[in-house]
């Protein structure tokens, strides 16, 4: 675990929270902002699943595959950056994916006040915000200009690498194509959120106490 994990978030405090808070919230309000004047309502945004509860089950089964097979995919990647590129590249990818997981663990690995704000901000607030661009607005508006396929995969490769993790990023595009294609095969963002927030709750979690 990296320095920059545990000794940043000290020296910043509230103002780094405020700020993830603020970019969350930011985003969320630019997209509903942008979705009713191009579409002309919100409820453009296919926010509501009858199902939802019904698919509850299945979608914590899913979490786990997920977790586990984005780790596995990850170190994966890390042996092959190491294989296939110069020495100095790799390195260079691996340091700033490690400096992101660095950080990611050291807002886990605060006192409970805090800890219970970074599980709002990051596994709550932060899941929804990025649902409702990428698999609501993106994914949306490509889907009416290019189709299915093509829209499930342009949206997950932009969430990909928006997360500035390059280690990572096959992961997180096979992450991206699972929960567009979750919402065209159920018409909802309801369960993509629902697995986002159970992804980064449960990562937080395993960060925190592992």
């Amino acid at each position: 675990m990296l320095a920059i994990g545990q000794g940043v978030l000290p020296l910043l405090g509230v103002d780094l929270l405020v700020s993830l808070a603020l970019s969350f919230v930011g985003m969320l309000g630019t997209t509903l902002w942008v979705v009713h004047r191009r579409k002309g309502t919100v409820a453009w945004l296919p926010l509501r699943d009858p199902r939802w509860r019904q698919r509850l089950p299945g979608a914590l089964a899913i979490v786990l595959v997920m977790l586990v097979a984005s780790e596995l995919l990850t170190r994966g990647v890390d042996a092959a950056l190491a294989l296939l590129l110069e020495e100095e590249l790799a390195a260079s990818l691996v340091t700033t994916s490690q400096l992101v997981t660095g950080f990611l663990d050291g807002l886990a690995r605060t006192d409970p006040l805090t800890f219970a704000a970074v599980l709002l901000i990051v596994a709550v607030i932060g899941p929804i915000a990025e649902e409702v661009y990428f698999r609501g607005l993106l994914f949306g508006s490509l889907m009416e200009r290019k189709g299915a396929r093509y829209a499930i995969g342009m949206s997950a490769l932009y969430f990909a690498l928006l997360h500035l993790h390059p280690v990572a990023v096959p992961a997180i595009f096979a992450i991206g194509l699972l929960l567009a294609w979750l919402v065209d095969r159920t018409d909802s963002l309801a369960l993509p959120i629902t697995l986002h927030v159970l992804n980064n709750t449960t990562a937080l979690l395993i960060a925190r106490y592992a």
